[in-house]
């Protein structure tokens, strides 16, 4: 359980010699993305870094409310421009949930089973050699993954279903200025 009226992480930082400490950062995700957390550590090593050079550190960082005032603006321009009906048309032409195994889903339920099973090692390494292929390598291979197990997944919904358009969502990092990407918070959006 938790209150959005308190702090939303915990940090404290703990002596366990005359001249060794280590600092524990815990952060709830509603707060804060993976790249924040890199962004900071990064932060708090540069100015530690010019605390022993210097004896002090007069750092400035990017304010999260830059982001909130420009995703603030961003939207009130695509409110104000055509782009909106461009994306209201774009949303109206995301296909119904598939009738799965021609069993259709009349309330629109999410709930499910879910099923995990270990792909192995063989497969695990063939799939990551895979990744690597020029047709299918993407920026990262965590992105080539998700490619082809997104891939798979269309395939079978196809297959058990016959609906040849279907949608996903996916979080998107949404770090698409240089300043947005030295910024900490919660960037990510559903692409």
């Amino acid at each position: 359980n938790f209150s959005l009226s308190k702090p939303m992480f915990d940090s404290v930082l703990v002596k366990t010699s005359e001249d060794q400490y280590f600092w524990f950062f815990n952060q709830h995700h509603l707060i804060t993305d993976g790249w924040s957390v890199t962004v900071l550590y990064k932060r708090l090593a540069a100015i530690y870094g010019k605390l022993l050079v210097s004896g002090k550190s007069e750092d400035t960082f990017p304010l999260y409310e830059n982001y909130i005032s420009y995703e603030k603006q961003a939207r009130k321009d695509l409110n104000d421009s055509s782009q909106s009906d461009f994306w209201k048309d774009k949303i109206k032409s995301i296909p119904a949930i598939p009738a799965l195994y021609g069993e259709k889903n009349e309330k629109n339920l999410s709930n499910s089973e879910r099923l995990s099973f270990e792909l192995g090692e063989e497969r695990s390494t063939k799939l990551k050699e895979l990744c690597k292929e020029s047709d299918i390598r993407a920026w990262t291979q965590h992105l080539s993954l998700f490619n082809i197990f997104s891939t798979v997944l269309f395939s079978f919904l196809y297959r058990v279903s016959g609906q040849k358009r279907n949608a996903i969502g996916t979080p998107a990092h949404n770090r698409i200025t240089p300043e947005f990407k030295d910024t900490s918070g919660l960037f990510i959006e559903l692409f």
